[in-house]
């Protein structure tokens, strides 16, 4: 099916998840470093908000 997504295209499409800028070169990366770029975001994402509950903000 002429249709179907490769894994690879599938990759970007989850890194794109992630807002940055510039947004990164995807054809200059390898599929290792897309998922590993997709992991390093993802941690970095719980990290800065697991948590946002706890804080003792008085606005």
């Amino acid at each position: 099916m002429a249709n179907e997504l490769t894994e690879r295209e599938m990759a970007i499409m989850e890194a794109k998840r992630f807002v940055t800028i510039p947004e990164p070169d995807y054809s200059q990366m390898s599929i290792d470093e897309i998922r590993k770029r997709i992991e390093y975001m993802e941690s970095a994402f719980r990290l800065a908000f697991e948590n946002e509950e706890d804080d003792d903000v008085d606005l």
